[in-house]
């Protein structure tokens, strides 16, 4: 065994912890998803690095969004989302930074909350609900497949 296939065995293997991991991660999310309850939420404010930057026409905490400019100057910020429970109960939820939002201030969103949690909540898109999975998968196959070819390739060798 030489140097190129115990990098390949190593790389292929670094490649699988991934994988695994996002699997796990997916199930369980999935699980989740199963048994939240969907409600409408309205996007209310924005975040970055955990202060408010954007509000609402108040203009409390922060500067006022400006919705026919849409532009954040390059700030990676996070939609807040305000929800109520079916029970009436207030909460927020944080979205995933970005510097290009899709969403707008008064936006209404769906969220998936847990019955039994009503604090722990996702908002119900895409990049919100599997983010981390894909991210793990995607480097994960990546991974394996560098290693399985350096594999291939020690062996033509």
């Amino acid at each position: 065994m030489d140097t190129i296939d115990i990098a390949g065995f190593g790389v292929l293997i670094f490649g699988i912890i991934p994988i695994i991991i996002g699997l796990i991660l997916y199930r369980k999310k999935k699980n989740k998803i199963a048994v939240a309850i969907r409600v409408q939420g309205r996007v209310t404010r924005f975040k970055k690095n955990d202060q408010t930057v954007f509000v609402d026409s108040s203009g409390e905490n922060g500067t006022l969004f400006r919705e026919e400019q849409n532009m954040f100057q390059g700030e990676t910020v996070a939609p807040v989302i305000a929800y109520q429970t079916s029970k009436g109960e207030s909460h927020e939820v944080t979205g995933v930074y970005s510097s290009k939002p899709s969403l707008k201030l008064g936006t209404p969103v769906d969220v998936l909350y847990m019955p039994d949690h009503p604090e722990k909540a996702i908002i119900d898109t895409f990049l919100n609900k599997w983010f981390v999975e894909v991210l793990l998968l995607g480097i994960g196959c990546i991974l394996a497949l560098c290693g399985l070819l350096m594999l291939f390739i020690s062996r033509l060798g």
